[in-house]
């Protein structure tokens, strides 16, 4: 996702994506991701009506909450936990209904190293936190009605540190980073192979939860979500409350 003014996708590019998805049905899902974070909102409005001429079926993403000049043009607004729905903040997401939500570097309140942030109180990745931290980010973000959560990369550390010694990047340890580099011959490894965090598993975990309470309500345990998971800043931080609720629901279909 280059930034406005830089080379992005060209047309012939894009006619070839809308060849694809038309010829491929798994990527009827498919999106474009128009640009990171933008200040300005006529260059992101010009990229993303280049998708929607040279291929309409293409979604587009950008990492901006709602905005005028955007409404009709990006199909996946991305929101930071601490913006959603904040005061000062854009409130009607009827009018932007397939909204995702993601986390940052914002969640430790520093994106510089050296410089010392606070805790929102939003899920936060870096490695020094309790590991319901990732099993919350997807609850989270499910909890709040959006379509998807993202985190923006998985190997950030890759090429710049040594992950198995360092991850502090962005102003916290393992951001960014959800993987090791596994090397066969090293750490014990017989084969080369990525090697997963322990937030990147409690990530995993958040995901099987969002297919439990998806069945929330069919048994009759929708207002139990909400009150573990009652906004992106008080939810639960204790692992054993959403295994209690999977248990619950599981218990409640059970024939």
């Amino acid at each position: 996702p280059s930034g406005i003014g830089y080379a992005w996708a060209t047309q012939q590019q894009l006619q070839g994506w809308e060849k694809a998805i038309l010829a491929e049905p798994g990527l009827k899902n498919a999106w474009a991701y128009v640009t990171d974070e933008p200040s300005d909102m006529s260059g992101t409005a010009a990229r993303a009506q280049l998708v929607r001429q040279y291929a309409p079926h293409l979604q587009t993403m950008v990492t901006t909450e709602p905005n005028s000049t955007l409404l009709g043009l990006i199909d996946h607004f991305v929101v930071v936990f601490e913006w959603f729905k904040q005061s000062g903040h854009w409130q009607d997401y009827s009018q932007a209904p397939n909204y995702w939500l993601y986390g940052s570097c914002m969640s430790h309140g520093s994106c510089t190293n050296s410089t010392t942030g606070h805790l929102t109180r939003t899920p936060d990745m870096m490695l020094d936190e309790p590991d319901v931290n990732g099993r919350a980010f997807s609850l989270v973000a499910y909890s709040m009605g959006a379509q998807a959560a993202l985190y923006y990369n998985s190997t950030e550390a890759f090429g710049q540190l040594d992950p198995w010694t360092s991850q502090y990047l962005f102003g916290g340890n393992g951001d960014g980073t959800l993987l090791y580099p596994g090397i066969s011959g090293q750490h014990g490894l017989t084969s080369n192979q990525a090697v997963a965090s322990i937030r990147m598993k409690a990530m995993r975990q958040g995901q099987y939860d969002v297919e439990y309470f998806k069945w929330a309500s069919s048994a009759g345990l929708a207002a139990s979500v909400k009150s573990i998971v009652p906004d992106q800043f008080n939810w639960s931080r204790n692992n054993g409350d959403y295994d209690n609720l999977r248990q619950q629901i599981g218990n409640a279909l059970s024939p």
